[in-house]
């Protein structure tokens, strides 16, 4: 029995000696990385050139039914929504393996809070808050009066809650803040960039008139 137990032994042991061999010849094999956000970068891009050529009025079915649509929605908002979708695709693109949804969204959205500011300080035309506004701030939003349907309903509800004054300042702070974390800023960093500049020391400036002295006359 003794002996039968002994070969047991020696057997698992060979066994589990060649599983480990056997796993240390072969490598883990490298996870693929996804393409899905090198993907929506790309697209993203390519709405951002529309929305750019859209800038010089040039006409084309889909330049201008998505220029309607921006402009429907947000409103003043329309005029930064290129450079909002560029910035979204470039924290796409460039990601580098590091999370990005927190940034993305915080791009995609300056263009509402941008919307909305320009409603609160330009928008002369006074909005009641009835189920039919939603069609003339559509109008108005593609006629750039008014920040459109997404960002003029913020505004308008915004200021009867809590005045314009106070809302401006909320939604400033607000653009502020997702403009910094879109960009992975942060009040630190800008303090610590402040501090670590090169400081210059000055020098004294030169004279532009030099003093010549004068010649003593020569006796003859």
């Amino acid at each position: 029995m003794a002996s039968t137990t002994q070969k047991k032994s020696t057997k698992t042991s060979a066994a589990k000696k060649s599983g480990s061999s056997r796993s240390k010849k072969q490598p883990a094999q490298p996870q693929k990385r996804p393409i899905r956000r090198e993907v929506w970068g790309v697209v993203l891009l390519v709405l951002a050139l529309c929305t750019v050529v859209s800038y010089f009025r040039v006409s084309a079915i889909f330049l201008d039914w998505f220029a309607a649509l921006l402009k429907g929605l947000f409103g003043y908002g329309y005029w930064l929504a290129a450079p909002s979708l560029l910035l979204a695709s470039l924290i796409l693109l460039f990601h580098r393996g590091r999370p990005v949804r927190l940034r993305t969204a915080c791009a995609l959205l300056l263009p509402v809070l941008f919307g909305t500011l320009g409603h609160i300080l330009c928008c002369k035309e006074v909005f009641e808050s009835s189920l039919g506004v939603v069609p003339k701030l559509w109008t108005s939003g593609n006629a750039l009066a008014s920040g459109g349907v997404i960002s003029g309903t913020l505004a308008i509800g915004s200021s009867a809650v809590f005045s314009p004054l106070v809302s401006m300042i909320v939604f400033i702070v607000l653009f502020v803040v997702l403009l910094m974390a879109a960009l992975r800023l942060t009040v630190g960093a800008i303090l610590e960039k402040h501090r670590e500049r090169p400081q210059y020391e000055e020098e004294p400036e030169e004279p532009h008139i030099r003093m010549v002295p004068l010649e003593t006359p020569k006796r003859r």
